[in-house]
């Protein structure tokens, strides 16, 4: 394989290329339809009844079927042109001859091409899966869109070629102004499976059987090939090719008898005129007659490799496994009397110049191929030649080894250039871009499996990290799924395949965006698995004896690609989500019908749909019930449904179906729930104490009203109220959130008969249900030892008494929640704090188990589990629900959680660079009290810290880090010997990290609280904080405990004067204001006759409230020295500070002179320090500012030195996070809006815009660190990315499963750190590379970590790459 340079193709290109790749293939299409256009004669009583059964379709496929060679396609052809003339309105046409192109046999892509262009057509989203039984419900989904003024037909020719027989894909209803019409092959028993299917998915009348030509239509056909060729025949050669026509009236074979009379002559005799009588014989004919010319190998070899070949074959392919065919070598030195070491060029020409019209040339795989004009003609060679399965291995055999490279043309010729590699670098112009070699990469898979080298398949694909990239970057990571499904065999199970198979389904959701991830989407989900894959004695294989392999390729990627440390990602082995799509836009709502395994779910698509859970089909679909639906209820037994929008609600009969009721406006958000097993619906308004009471089964009429008793009031103002959603007779339970008691409502008699308080008077309501046999109440506790515990409260139906109570866990952390039919179950869906996390929790009420089943990434919109075998979810932004079956892992005793002792999630908020121990970083874990030190150099120390400390401080605590210690601020207390009693710490605790002790003890001190990011220890035994009105900055002798200095603007005291000398500055503003006057032209806009009829007094009075109007500025700008600090910037050497006060002034200190250097002054501009960067020495400051008199936002790069602007880029907003370079000569910057970075180089008065990737997302917390010198950047916004400025490209991204806390990087600037919100691992990032590594070299060890027999350990030992 070759080396493919380090590039990384951005996700605008990548879709682009795939955008271009379906319009060359409809484009293809299109081509082959008007070439078969242009050959069709006669059938005009066919066309007649075709266009009929069209016109009166009955919203019912048309299946136009016959024998192989009756002329389908050409019927089909005719058709797709013929369609504007016979229906009415701007007909879309849309057609596929299956076969004409080899993506069209594949069922998968056939679809996925069908639905973008449909999707095009009539302006829907083009958010489509990349699964089959997604695509199958999109399809229908996109159908259902066709408007009445632009109907849509769909031909799709040639059933019978797709690789896969199953037609589930195929709407056996279509909806209104939709055609569908199929061809298929009838008449012998191999070619009616397809055809005896589609018969059951349509009425008789639309199934039309191709009729055999008359022999007036034959006379036709051969007189117009006559004319065309300008040839003639003798009276009994046409008698005879006549005749022979009539004994088998096929176009097909008319057209095959007719070419074979092309070879008689004038003077042939008339013995030797003789055709076979069909088409399967003549066929045969014509392979013996080219054996006879050519050599019995060279056609038996050709027609092998066109026949079993993957949607045919290059001419390249087929003249090097010709070459590399003994046999047909041997034949040719026979024949032709040649030793030749190559198969010759020549007499390939002349050979397909012998086949002629039965070989024709197709585009598939982003290249020609050479393939049978029809699927005829390979039936015929398969029977003639291929009979024997052992051939056919070897045939496969013989393509795989080609494409594996064990044979090559080119190695006969002795040259050094590998004739498949996986892809090609092509530069054209500016731009460098990857061919990637399709007939490879989709070739070697189709071919082993077709040999049966399923253990060559899994060594030398799929378990090769090259060949799992370049598949999956050029095609698809289904693709590469399919191969490994393809590779299991359920006999003798391979657990490295079931292992890979998982990963690869957890990632794909980001390889479907980024294939390029595939690196360290590998390591960070199989990194620990594999590194505690150890034999359980000497001598014992390991239990994925592959994994070790694939992970050190992942270290050699050729493509530039993040690599972290240990495991970061969730690993596979729990409970995966089948996925369930048919919206083409993000859903909405989600509920449970009331009978059978249904569910039903609302789209910003507006539509409503109902599923079928156990085939993932779609039941109905609903049209116009909005865009913003939040709730479903479903009622009457399925038969109606009511859908809450905004302040109002609607009813929907399904039958119908039609609108029975709807309610807008209302002045408080509906809830809605239903009793008497759906038949009354029950309404309740947030934020009020009123229910209506409606009946399903009298067209929604209003029976009563009901106004709660304001016994306890609502605790909050939004989603005040919790309903249950299911009932028992007809009762209810209803609560308000966070309150203490829940209540149960007869809906019959429309009054509350019972009050279900929860057990202790610290409660607080978070949810309620009703099952067969319980009131359920859903409490959160608070607890001492660790996060609020949920209790679930059981009341008797029958008696509203207190059972008892099923106990959580300090895990639990609520969102939505469901019970199960049985009423044997409650499932939370438990969103982890701050981390992007959620798991599925469940209870089981009668056992108290508590299980934590699964863990995924997303926080969930919405969520119901009413059979355990689904559980179903969706995210926002999703247009698809996720489903687990949980029943499959409910007994599993791994999965129990202790109540009492539970292990809390972990993660790591503060990372530490060590400036003088480059080798280690200190981290502060989320959880308090914990501090960590790792060693980022030695591959042994991965996933484990060197040392941890525990219980060193309190939560209220101040820990700093510096030099491998710790600087604890503790002992907070409340200063008495101050005029006003303030806070303070009173007590400095120093502890040693190498000694493990604590060195240094200080009490009595007086240190001010500030927020900890706004204390920094600097050189020399210092603390720099803020003051107690936080307008000047202190500094402590942490070796005394006492303040050393105080850093204080100089401004002060000037505002002061002013102040106290109010006239004086009055008096000189207006000299200096009136001075202005005079050399400025007037401000105010006037017009001419205004201003000649202004009088001198009316210019006094307007100037006068000018120069108020100025003064009164100026006295807000003098007001603005007294603000309190809001923000500082303290340059990398400590000796710089930048503060901003909320206003339109900075000001710079100088630490190593305690000075005030300049104050930055900009009087159109409030300056802030959110958006802002500083260089390294703090000599320059760039900075975002919004001009209030221009009303235009700039990048400003400010001179420290001087305290002027040095220079400006205008019109820059929505910044969201900068960064600087030592020098200042480069500032990177993102912006929010189109998600896009920009490089401005203010000295060489250059800058660009970088595009940003799929899927970026910059926001405010979003933050960017230049490196390299400014060749490159590391952008943290959700995913960490590498960006080369240089070349305006993304290098790399890495998308975490969970959030990531914090990022910074190590010593070497190359590095780095990421602290992830729920691991307690420090995570190393490293772009993968082939160049050698090279690691610290300076530094010791200091906490005894094992010794190696290097220095420093590479990650992992180099593997040779083989393919």
């Amino acid at each position: 394989m070759t080396n493919v340079p380090n590039f990384q193709e951005n996700s605008w290109t990548r879709r682009q290329l795939f955008r271009n790749q379906r319009v060359e293939e409809i484009l293809e299409h299109a081509r082959h339809c008007h070439t078969l256009v242009s050959c069709f004669l006669g059938r005009q009583s066919l066309l007649s009844d075709l266009r009929e059964r069209i016109r009166f379709g009955n919203k019912h496929l048309i299946v136009l079927h016959g024998q192989p060679g009756s002329g389908k396609s050409v019927l089909m052809a005719k058709l797709a042109v013929s369609a504007t003339q016979w229906i009415d309105g701007d007909i879309r046409v849309v057609t596929r001859f299956i076969g004409a192109t080899g993506e069209s046999r594949t069922i998968r892509l056939l679809l996925q091409s069908l639905c973008y262009q449909i999707a095009d057509i009539y302006n829907l989203p083009t958010c489509f899966s990349e699964n089959i039984n997604g695509l199958i419900n999109e399809f229908s989904a996109v159908l259902e869109f066709v408007p009445q003024n632009r109907p849509l037909m769909v031909i799709l020719d040639g059933l019978d070629a797709l690789s896969d027989t199953k037609l589930s894909w195929i709407p056996t209803e279509l909806p209104p102004h939709v055609y569908f019409i199929l061809s298929v092959p009838s008449g012998s028993e191999s070619d009616c499976t397809s055809f005896k299917h589609l018969q059951k998915l349509t009425v008789e009348q639309n199934i039309i059987q191709i009729p055999p030509l008359s022999s007036a239509e034959i006379s036709e056909m051969i007189d117009f090939c006559l004319s065309k060729d300008q040839r003639k025949l003798t009276s009994n050669q046409r008698k005879i090719l006549i005749q022979t026509c009539e004994a088998c009236p096929l176009p097909l074979f008319v057209s095959c008898s007719y070419m074979e009379s092309q070879l008689w002559t004038s003077y042939t005799p008339d013995q030797n005129i003789s055709l076979y009588p069909n088409i399967s014989k003549m066929y045969s004919w014509i392979l013996g007659r080219l054996e006879r010319v050519h050599g019995e190998q060279m056609v038996k070899k050709t027609a092998s490799y066109i026949s079993l070949s993957r949607n045919g074959i290059t001419r390249e392919e087929l003249l090097d496994l010709l070459s590399l065919d003994q046999s047909v070598m041997d034949e040719i030195r026979q024949y032709q009397g040649i030793t030749v070491p190559v198969f010759p060029e020549a007499l390939w020409e002349k050979l397909r110049m012998d086949f002629g019209v039965h070989l024709i040339e197709q585009r598939t795989d982003n290249s020609y191929v050479i393939n049978w004009a029809h699927n005829q003609f390979r039936s015929v060679c398969l029977n003639r030649y291929m009979k024997s399965k052992d051939y056919q291995i070897a045939i496969h055999s013989a393509f795989s080894n080609y494409y594996l490279e064990s044979w090559s043309r080119n190695k006969l010729n002795k040259s050094e250039l590998p004739m498949m590699p996986l892809s090609w670098l092509v530069r054209e112009e500016n731009r460098t871009f990857q061919v990637f070699n399709l007939r490879k990469l989709l070739g070697i898979s189709y071919h082993l499996v077709q040999s049966n080298q399923i253990s060559r398949l899994i060594t030398e694909c799929i378990f090769n990290y090259e060949y799992l990239l370049h598949k999956a970057w050029a095609t698809s990571i289904v693709e590469i799924q399919e191969d490994i499904k393809a590779a299991i065999n359920p006999e003798r199970p391979t657990l490295d395949l079931n292992l890979l198979l998982e990963t690869l389904q957890l990632s794909t959701k980001v390889l479907l965006r980024d294939p390029c991830q595939l690196a360290s989407q590998l390591k960070g989900r199989l990194h620990q698995i594999e590194a505690t894959d150890k034999p359980v004695a000497p001598g014992d294989p390991r239990k994925y004896p592959l994994l070790p392999l694939l992970l050190s390729q992942c270290q050699q990627s050729s493509v530039a690609t993040f690599v972290p440390s240990f495991t970061c990602l969730v690993p596979p082995g729990g409970i995966l989500y089948d996925s369930i799509a048919g919206h083409t836009g993000s859903i909405t709502a989600v509920a449970e019908s009331q009978t059978g395994l249904q569910a039903v779910t609302a789209s910003r698509d507006g539509t409503l749909k109902v599923w079928n859970l156990e085939t993932g089909k779609t039941l109905f679909t609903l049209h116009g019930v909005g865009k913003k639906i939040v709730s479903i209820t479903v009622g009457l037994q399925n038969k109606m449904v009511a859908v809450t929008e905004e302040h109002g609600f609607q009813v929907w009969d399904l039958c119908q179906p039609k609108l029975v009721y709807a309610l807008h406006d209302s002045l408080d958000a509906p809830i809605l729930t239903t009793a008497m097993d759906g038949q009354l619906l029950l309404a309740f308004f947030d934020g009020s104490h009123l229910v209506k009471i409606f009946d399903l089964a009298d067209s929604c009429k209003l029976i009563c009203q009901v106004d709660i008793p304001a016994d306890e009031t609502p605790v909050h103002k939004n989603h005040s109220i919790l309903v249950s959603k299911n009932s028992v007779k007809d009762y209810i339970v209803f609560a308000y959130r966070s309150g203490k008691e829940a209540m149960v409502l007869s809906a019959r008699r429309g009054a509350v008969v019972a009050k279900l308080t929860a057990q202790d008077p610290v409660a607080s309501v978070q949810g309620v249900a009703v099952t067969k046999e319980y009131f359920v109440v859903i409490c959160r506790y608070p607890s001492l030892k660790s996060h609020d515990i949920v209790h679930i409260e059981l009341f008797s139906v029958n008696t509203f008494a207190y059972i008892r109570t099923v106990k959580g866990c300090g895990n639990d952390f609520i969102a939505k929640f469901a019970v199960n039919r049985q009423g044997s179950h409650v499932i939370a869906f438990s969103s982890l704090p701050n981390t992007n996390t959620t798991e599925i929790v469940v209870w089981n009420l009668e056992t108290e188990d508590h299980k934590h089943m699964v863990k995924f990434s997303s926080v969930p919109t919405g969520g119901i589990c009413f059979d355990l075998r689904y559980c179903l979810a969706f995210s926002d932004g999703e247009n698809f629900l996720k489903s687990w079956n949980l029943a499959n892992r409910l007994n599993d005793q791994t999965l129990t959680v202790n109540v009492n002792r539970n292990k809390k999630t972990d993660g790591i908020q503060e990372i530490v660079a060590m400036k003088y121990f480059p080798r280690y970083v200190v981290c502060r874990s989320v959880r308090p009290g914990v501090v960590t030190v790792w060693n980022i150099v030695k591959s042994k120390c991965k996933g484990s810290a060197v040392r941890v400390e525990r219980g060193l401080m309190e939560s209220n605590d101040v820990v700093l880090v510096r030099d491998m210690k710790l600087y604890i601020l503790t002992d907070r207390g409340m200063a008495s010997f101050t005029d006003t009693p303030r806070p303070i710490f009173q007590t400095l605790l120093i502890y040693d990290l190498l000694k493990k002790k604590y060195i240094s003890r200080k009490t009595g001190l007086y240190i001010i609280p500030c927020p900890k990011h706004e204390y920094r220890i600097l050189d020399g035994g210092l603390l720099l904080g803020l003051s107690e009105k936080r307008d000047h900055f202190v500094i402590w002798n942490m070796d005394t405990g006492f303040i050393k200095d105080r850093l204080r603007p100089q401004f002060k005291d000037l505002a002061l004067n002013l102040l106290t000398e109010r006239d004086t500055y009055k008096e000189n503003t207006n000299k200096q204001l009136l001075q202005q006057k005079n050399k400025v032209k007037e401000t105010v806009l006037l017009t001419p006759w205004e201003r000649r009829n202004e009088t001198k007094t009316a210019k006094r009075r307007r100037r006068e409230k000018e120069m108020k109007k100025e003064l009164e500025r100026l006295q807000h700008l003098a007001n603005e020295k007294n603000n309190a600090i809001d923000q500082y910037l303290l340059s990398d050497n400590e000796k710089v500070i930048v503060c901003s006060y909320y206003a339109h002034h900075l000001c710079v200190f100088r630490l190593d002179t305690m000075s005030h250097l300049h104050t930055l002054e900009d009087k159109t501009s409030m300056l802030f320090l959110h958006n802002a960067a500083l260089t390294y020495n703090g000599s320059y400051l760039a900075l975002s500012n919004y001009c209030d008199a221009e009303k235009i936002s700039y990048v400003t790069l400010w001179d420290l030195e001087n305290g002027l602007v040095k220079k400006r880029l205008k019109n820059e907003p929505n910044i969201c996070c900068m960064g600087i370079t030592d020098t200042a000569d480069r500032i990177v910057f993102g912006v929010t809006s189109g998600n896009k970075i920009k490089v401005w180089d203010p000295f060489k008065h250059k800058h660009k815009v970088i595009p940003g990737y799929e899927n970026l997302n910059l926001t405010v917390d979003s933050r960017i660190q230049i490196i390299e010198g400014g060749s490159k950047a590391v952008l943290l916004s959700g995913d960490v990315s590498l960006w080369n400025l240089a070349d305006g490209t993304v290098v790399s991204v890495f998308t975490p499963d969970s959030k990531i806390c914090c990022l910074t990087l190590a010593a070497d600037r190359k590095t780095i750190l990421v602290g992830m919100s729920d691991t307690p691992s420090l995570i190393t990032l490293k772009v993968a590379s082939r160049d050698k590594d090279v690691n610290f070299t300076i530094g010791a060890d200091l906490f005894g970590e094992e010794s190696t027999s290097s220095e420093d350990e590479p990650d992992d030992k180099e593997q040779p790459l083989k393919i």
